[in-house]
Parts: C-alpha cells; sequence; structure tokens
C-alpha cells in the first residue's frame, strides 16, 4: 500500500510541476509558435495532477461522505476536462507542424473539428448512462485520454524539427517527450487502472507514472529551448546596436566627406564643358568623354552617400502592405525579377511610413535575390503580423551568402561584386530607411539554401 501511495505521489506531482513550469516559463518574447499553445499542456498538468492527487486521497480512506470534491461525477469530470484540454493542445500542435502544407492544413482542421466534435456527443451520452465508475472511467480515457496524448505526442515529435537549428539538444528533448506522451496514450487510454503487469506484478499506474516523470524530465529541457532564444535574440540586438552606432558614425562621416568631394567635381565637370566646346579634335574630345564619365560615376557615388548618410524629411501616411506589394508587383512587372516572383501567405497590416522609400528597400531585396537566383529558381514574398510589427519576407533559393560575410552585409561600401558592378550602397540604404521606419531588418542563409530577408516595421492589424 505504502509503494501505491508513492506511485500516486510523484503521479501526480510530475504533472503539477509540469504545469507550474510551463507557466512560469517566460515566453512573452518567444517567435516560436509553440509558445502561444504551451498553455494549454501546462493547464492540462494541473488539472491531470489534482486528479491523480484525489485518487491518492481516496486510497487514505478520506472519500466517505458527501464530500462533492471525492464525488465520482466529480472526479470523472476533472479527468475529462484534462484530457479535453490535452485534446486541443494536440491538435492546435498539429496543425502548427502543418501549416507549411497549405492543401491538408484545411483538411486538418475539419477533420480535428469533427473528431472533437465526435468524441463529445459520445462522451456526453456514455457520461450521463454509465454503469459503474470504473466502466464511465474507462470510456474518457479510451476515447478521450488515448487521441489527445496521442495527438500530443505526435505533434511534439514534430515540432522538434522547428527548433533543432536552435539548439539540437533541445529538439530531441521536444521528441523524446513526445515518445514518452505517445506512450502514456497508450497505458493510460487502453487499460484500465487496476490491470497489472504479469512479468512485473504491478499496476499498470505504476507506469503511468513512469512516463509522467519521462515527460516532466525531457520537457525541462525543451523548455530550455526558450531561453536559447532569448540569449540569442539579446545577442543579437547587442550586434545591431553596435551596427547601428556604427553606421550612424560613419554616416556623419559620409556626409561631411560627399560635400567635399562634390564641388570640386562640379567644377571639374563644368570645366570640361568648356574644354568641350573649344575643341575639335576627335582623339581628345574621346579622352575628355571618359573623364567625363569618370566624374559622374565618381559623383554619382558622392550623391549616394549624401542619401545613405540624410534621412530626408517627407511625412509618413498610412497605407496597407498589401498595397505596398501590390505596388512592387507592378513596377517589377517588365523585369526579369517579375517571372521570378511569387507570392506567398500575405497578412495584411496597416503602417504608417513612406510608401516610395519602402518599395526602394523591397526592389532592392527582390533584384538582388534575382542575381544570386540561378535557372528557374523563385524568389518568394510573403508578409505575417505579430505582436504589433508586420512582417515581410523575401526569400531565394540561389547561392546563399558567406558566413563570414554576414556581419558586413550592411556597411558602406561592402560589396561582393566584382570592381564597377556595384557601390555597395544599396543594403546600407535599405538598413537607414527602415530605421527610420522604426523597423528593423536582418538577413540570413536558410538552411535548404539560399538567402532569407524579414522587413519588420511597426503596424497594426489592417480592418477586415
Amino acid at each position: 500500500m505504502f509503494i501505491e501511495y508513492l506511485i500516486y505521489l510523484f503521479y501526480g506531482l510530475a504533472f503539477i510541476i509540469l504545469g507550474v513550469a510551463v507557466f512560469a516559463k517566460d515566453k512573452r518574447f518567444s517567435k516560436l509558435k509553440i509558445a502561444g499553445i504551451l498553455w494549454l499542456l501546462g493547464l492540462f498538468g494541473l488539472i491531470h495532477g489534482v486528479h491523480e492527487w484525489m485518487d491518492l486521497y481516496r486510497l487514505f480512506g478520506f472519500h466517505e461522505g458527501d464530500d462533492i470534491i471525492f464525488n465520482p461525477a466529480f472526479r470523472l469530470a476533472v479527468m475529462s476536462a484534462s484530457f479535453l484540454v490535452l485534446l486541443v493542445y494536440g491538435i492546435r500542435l498539429n496543425l502548427i507542424v502543418s501549416s507549411k502544407l497549405n492543401k491538408t492544413s484545411h483538411a486538418l482542421k475539419y477533420i480535428a473539428a469533427g473528431s472533437v466534435a465526435t468524441l463529445l456527443v459520445t462522451s456526453a451520452v456514455f457520461y450521463f448512462n454509465w454503469d459503474t465508475e470504473n466502466s464511465a472511467a474507462m470510456f474518457v480515457r479510451c476515447f478521450l485520454g488515448f487521441p489527445s496524448a496521442l495527438l500530443s505526442g505526435i505533434g511534439m515529435i514534430g515540432y522538434s524539427r522547428a527548433v533543432r537549428h536552435m539548439s539540437a539538444e533541445g529538439a530531441g528533448s521536444f521528441a523524446a517527450s513526445g515518445a514518452a506522451m505517445i506512450a502514456y496514450a497508450f497505458f493510460t487510454g487502453l487499460f484500465p487502472s487496476e490491470t497489472l503487469i504479469p512479468a512485473l506484478n504491478i499496476k499498470i499506474v505504476a507506469v503511468r507514472g513512469v512516463c509522467a516523470i519521462v515527460i516532466l524530465h525531457f520537457m525541462m529541457k525543451a523548455l530550455t529551448v526558450f531561453d536559447i532564444e532569448y540569449m540569442n535574440m539579446l545577442e543579437t540586438r547587442l550586434q545591431r546596436l553596435a551596427q547601428s552606432e556604427k553606421l550612424s558614425s560613419i554616416g556623419k562621416l559620409a556626409a561631411g566627406i560627399a560635400h567635399e568631394i562634390n564641388n570640386p567635381l562640379a567644377n571639374a565637370s563644368l570645366g570640361i564643358e568648356i574644354i568641350k566646346d573649344r575643341i575639335s579634335d576627335d582623339m581628345v574630345m574621346a579622352k575628355l568623354e571618359s573623364v567625363e564619365k569618370s566624374i559622374d560615376r565618381a559623383s554619382k557615388i558622392a550623391g549616394e552617400l549624401l542619401l545613405y548618410a540624410r534621412e530626408k524629411e517627407a511625412e509618413f501616411v498610412s497605407f496597407n502592405v498589401s498595397e505596398l506589394l501590390d505596388s512592387i508587383k507592378t513596377l517589377i512587372s517588365h523585369s526579369p525579377a517579375g517571372r521570378l516572383v511569387v507570392y506567398g501567405d500575405i497578412e495584411d497590416a496597416k503602417i504608417s511610413g513612406i510608401i516610395w522609400k519602402l518599395e526602394e528597400v523591397l526592389i532592392n531585396l527582390i533584384m538582388n535575390s534575382c542575381e544570386a537566383t540561378e535557372g528557374d529558381g523563385e524568389i518568394l514574398i510573403s508578409s505575417s503580423f505579430s505582436n504589433g510589427f508586420s512582417y515581410i519576407t523575401v526569400e531565394d533559393r540561389g547561392t546563399g551568402i558567406p558566413p563570414e560575410y554576414l556581419s558586413r552585409i550592411f556597411d558602406p561600401f561592402f560589396t561582393t561584386k566584382d570592381v564597377g558592378e556595384g557601390t555597395g550602397m544599396g543594403l546600407s540604404i535599405c538598413y537607414n530607411i527602415v530605421k527610420m521606419h522604426g523597423g528593423d531588418i536582418s538577413i540570413e542563409n536558410r538552411m535548404s539554401g539560399g538567402v532569407r530577408a524579414v522587413v519588420s516595421i511597426p503596424a497594426e492589424r489592417a480592418d477586415g
């Protein structure tokens, strides 16, 4: 009997600790999609842990009397509630995992809704017509406990791939906790609580308790991905702050240099025009035209320096992301990039800014992707809205950026193109424009090849 007390004690305690750990973990800054539904797993842990401790209390002989807490129907309702919460968690987690497969995503929603409705109706019919407490409990475990834990386990194994790039250990922990949850589904949903394991001569509830402890152990390790994500975010922000300060200093220097260069260039250009009017020698004229082209190029670079250094005053207006992307579609429709660009999911949002400047940013990113894309490759443009920001993403499947260059791509005059093919000011100007709008821009290599550029701008959810 003492062993049975310990089993129920640690069985319930494992789930309660799981619930507390999930709710205590700070997920406010997380961009992982599971962060928005993990509270369901925590709620399941708290409710289910309390249910197991109710059974523990009954073992002490305190179940007699009319106390509603130990009424069979009440305990059955508590267990049903815990499994229903877990079922919602499992369905939503599997929808997240399958969200990239747009065609199956809608089908999954209908299947999930139909399954939930069927389970609820069947449970309700049986709930009010059971013969014994044990048969009702077995029904709930079979028709709610088994599918909810099974779906949750499968979902956690599937989601482990989404965090592998962040932490291999965290991904492994998600997968291991999912495997333990699947084992829990079989032992809690398909076997009555009084079942004895012949070889060990112990009740099945002991195996459930072990599964609960294993789930807790690996979920505690899996939750560290949020700490890793937060540390990565802090590191990225510090790097961008240093980058911003560096670019600000360079911008001030660039403005001074550009002004100093422009004056003598203007004088030189005027002088050449005067000389060209006074001579007729073709060879000399060709030389002068060559010099004039060099002066024009130097003047263009000086102009880009001024554009980089100066934030021209312009009035911000409100417009939708869809308007911005429609404008981009029109602007590139007759260019080579127009044949490569495809549009993915577009979640509309309302932005306040200068639309032609943001057009310049996106066209620059698209053209860079176009130059890196070979053959019939695609450039995918999509947008999403989250936490007060609109995220516009430009992805290609090109050659990517050498890792040693990633920290320098926003530096003025940095370019990987051949001499004379680019000034290296494009991304620097993009950086300044996005910062002017209170946003951010990040560029990274995709794991499957190519580059992903994300422009984030403060926004509001679009009406309708």
